[in-house]
């Protein structure tokens, strides 16, 4: 995923975007963070 142009658009968007999709931005937040970790914890040497 391209999450650069994803913010991007996010930012073109707006105000008005956002309150369109606002619960779904804050559902990709999460999901992003999530995401994240998962790679950080990946990258980690498993004990």
């Amino acid at each position: 995923m391209n999450w650069f142009g994803y913010i991007i658009a996010y930012l073109i968007g707006g105000v008005s975007g956002c309150l369109t999709v606002g619960l779904f931005c804050g559902a990709s937040k999460i999901e992003l963070m999530n995401e994240l970790e998962r790679l950080r914890a990946r990258q980690e040497p498993a004990e």
